[in-house]
C-alpha cells in the first residue's frame, strides 16, 4: 500500500512540473502551383503563409513565442 501511495505521489509531482507547449496549433498554406524557385514564394503569386496559434497568460503572449525564430 506504501509502495503504491508513494507511486502515485511521484507520478503526480511529475505531471505538475511536465512541459507545456506554448504554441497550440501551427498551419502553413501554400498555393495549389508553387513556384520552382524556393527563394519565390514570398513574392508575387507563389506566396504562403505560416501561422501560429499561441495561448495567452494575463492578456499577454508568452515570451517564448513572441522571440522564436523559424530556421
Amino acid at each position: 500500500m506504501r509502495k503504491t501511495w508513494w507511486f502515485f505521489v511521484l507520478i503526480f509531482s511529475t505531471q505538475i512540473s511536465a512541459q507545456t507547449f506554448p504554441v497550440t496549433s501551427i498551419n502553413i498554406s501554400l498555393p495549389a502551383n508553387p513556384d520552382a524557385k524556393t527563394a519565390n514564394w514570398g513574392t508575387g503569386s507563389s506566396m504562403f503563409t505560416i501561422t501560429a496559434n499561441a495561448r495567452t497568460i494575463n492578456g499577454k503572449i508568452d515570451d517564448r513565442v513572441r522571440d522564436c525564430k523559424i530556421l
